[in-house]
């Protein structure tokens, strides 16, 4: 009835399960690829449905003939688990074929694949999501109370400084005494700029940083930072320049500002006193390119992939001021500009920041 010539050809070449079924959706014929997939030989399956194989688990809540409705339509993909003779139970997809005119009769045809490792895939893959989902819930609301228990002693710490100070200054204190009172103010306005950042880094995360973008007088701004650089680093010498036609772009000038202050600072804090730090600006037809430059410490190589993860430090960085959050930002905030940033670093022979920055907020290639 059945050309067996053809059925062996298919066996040798196939690992799914191929079933030939009557009208009735009895099985005249399997490959020997069911020993894999259901732990049965062929012969086994003959007489029999793929159906008598569900798992117990998987359909006993669903009414029998809706199921064997659903199971058995021509055409249809369905997703469905199944229970091998040793018990186990395995994920298959089965595909029903239109009607086969056959010599011998009319016929169907099932091809059944095997993707248990899929669908748990998938389902390691939903329970990750959600946990992150669950992660990123508690972590910014770790933000939020930790914005919000920081700031409040750090203001009354603050004030009374502001007032120690005042009394220091009209009653000509100690020198030794306001020199601590300088260094506490020092240390309050580095926890102020952690949390700031970290207020900042929960907006990103939220989707609710306000974008801005405006005609931005590139020049100017860089002249700015360059002078506020110098005002905050003493000893370091910003060395500015230019190249190519000026022009300005369009940025949210807030968001520009913290990039590259953020980057100058990270160049004066990890350079050796009395030394340069350079920023420039390369003006090209469609871009931008700032650089900062200095002749620092450098990234240990191992730290480079990492740089712009939140809250990573690199292992040379531990022992200067910093939670490891600003370049996070940075990176985000040129990102939302279309624009890329690069890092060049040696250990022990400085770093170099690149910024590329599209004029019109059309990403770069």
């Amino acid at each position: 009835m059945i050309d067996d010539t053809l059925f062996e050809l298919i066996a040798n070449n196939t690992s799914d399960l191929i079933c030939i079924h009557n009208r009735e959706m009895k099985i005249l014929y399997a490959t020997p690829s069911s020993k894999k997939i259901l732990g049965v030989h062929p012969s086994e399956l003959v007489g029999r449905e793929l159906i008598d194989f569900l798992s117990e688990t998987y359909h006993r809540d669903m009414d029998a003939s809706l199921f064997r409705r659903m199971l058995y339509r021509p055409g249809a993909e369905v997703k469905v688990m199944l229970e091998r003779k040793d018990g186990q139970q395995i994920w298959v997809k089965s595909t029903l074929s239109e009607v086969l005119q056959m010599s011998g009769g009319e016929f169907l045809l099932t091809t059944t694949t095997e993707i248990t490792e899929s669908v748990f895939l998938m389902e390691d893959l939903i329970l990750a999501w959600s946990k992150e989902k669950e992660l990123s819930e508690m972590r910014s609301n770790l933000f939020t109370i930790a914005s919000h228990e920081f700031k409040t002693p750090l203001a009354v710490i603050q004030m009374q400084v502001d007032l120690l100070s005042s009394w220091g200054a009209k009653n000509k204190g100690d020198e030794r005494f306001l020199t601590m009172l300088s260094k506490i103010e020092k240390q309050i306005q580095r926890l102020n700029d952690i949390i700031a950042d970290l207020v900042q880094l929960k907006k990103i995360n939220a989707g609710k940083e306000p974008f801005r973008p405006v005609s931005v007088d590139l020049t100017e701004l860089l002249e700015n930072l360059k002078t506020a650089s110098g005002e905050l680093r003493e000893g370091r010498i910003i060395e500015l320049s230019y190249s190519g036609t000026q022009r300005p772009i369009q940025a949210d000038e807030s968001m520009m500002t913290y990039v590259l202050s953020n980057l100058l600072d990270n160049a004066c804090k990890y350079s050796p006193a009395d030394t340069s730090v350079h920023l420039s600006a390369q003006f090209g037809p469609e871009s931008v390119e700032l650089m900062v430059a200095d002749s620092g410490r450098g990234i240990p190589e191992k730290d480079l992939s990492r740089i712009f993860e939140p809250f990573y430090r690199a292992e040379n960085a531990m022992d200067t001021d910093g939670a490891g959050v600003a370049l996070s930002i940075v990176k985000e905030f040129v990102v939302l500009h279309g624009g890329k940033i690069t890092i060049e670093s040696e250990e022990g022979k400085g770093t170099r920041m690149r910024v590329k920055l599209p004029y019109t907020l059309e990403r770069i290639s």
